[in-house]
């Protein structure tokens, strides 16, 4: 399961039942990290332009509840998770593997192989994260926001690396921008992982009605108001 329902679907962007004219733009920042990755949600044309540091609860590391560990559980159907379930493979060094050889199939710590691409588990790992902290946003921010609709953009934190090697920026570009699809799709599975991918490999882009930026990792979620139109 992913954060605790309220009825909120997983795979929502907007709060429920959204009737006002209103909009404000909605920054989500993600420091894809090595170990861990953390997530700040920035909102903008709105009074105070509060930003929220996004706590994972259940699914975060011990020692933070800010910080979420970069690994991704995959059941034997190949539904993708966050927690651990029976018998599900653990797949670990994600961003490792995404920087090295993108198309190389992951060989899980644990349980059984899931022969997926590097890119196929970064974007199914990116996708359970987004999902996670839009629908965290929606369910705790309800009361200050739900008579807006939220144009999101999506900030993804990009290694140091990449400044001198061009076609990292374009593999974290691809797998950005096929994790936002996925997250939109009903099934979180390496399946629709994948099919995300060859969709943004073939620019079938029309479900990503968003900004996608990808920027130094370390400013991953604060950027976005130099660069949003509506500051």
């Amino acid at each position: 399961m992913e954060n605790e329902t309220d009825g909120t679907p997983e795979d929502a962007l907007q709060f429920d039942g959204t009737g006002g004219s209103g909009k404000i733009e909605i920054v989500l920042g993600l420091d894809f990290g090595t170990s861990s990755t953390k997530a700040v949600v920035h909102v903008f044309n709105f009074p105070g332009e509060p930003a929220f540091a996004v706590p994972f609860d259940n699914f975060a590391h011990e020692n933070s509840k800010y910080l979420l560990p970069t690994k991704l559980f995959v059941k034997r159907n190949g539904c993708c998770s966050l927690e651990s379930a029976p018998d599900a493979s653990l797949l670990t060094d994600i961003k490792i593997g995404l920087m090295g050889e993108p198309d190389k199939i992951i060989a899980p710590v644990s349980g059984p192989p899931c022969d997926a691409s590097a890119a196929t588990v970064a974007t199914a790992y990116l996708a359970l994260v987004l999902r996670y902290v839009r629908r965290w946003f929606l369910q705790t921010q309800r009361q200050a926001f739900v008579d807006l609709r939220l144009d999101w953009s999506f900030n993804l934190g990009l290694p140091a690396a990449i400044k001198n090697d061009p076609r990292l920026g374009e593999i974290f570009a691809l797998v950005g921008k096929a994790a936002w699809l996925a997250s939109q799709r009903q099934s979180a599975t390496l399946a629709s992982a994948e099919e995300a991918v060859k969709d943004i490999k073939n620019e079938k882009e029309d479900e990503c009605d968003f900004n996608f930026n990808l920027i130094p990792e370390v400013i991953a979620e604060v950027v976005g108001y130099a660069r949003s139109p509506l500051r």
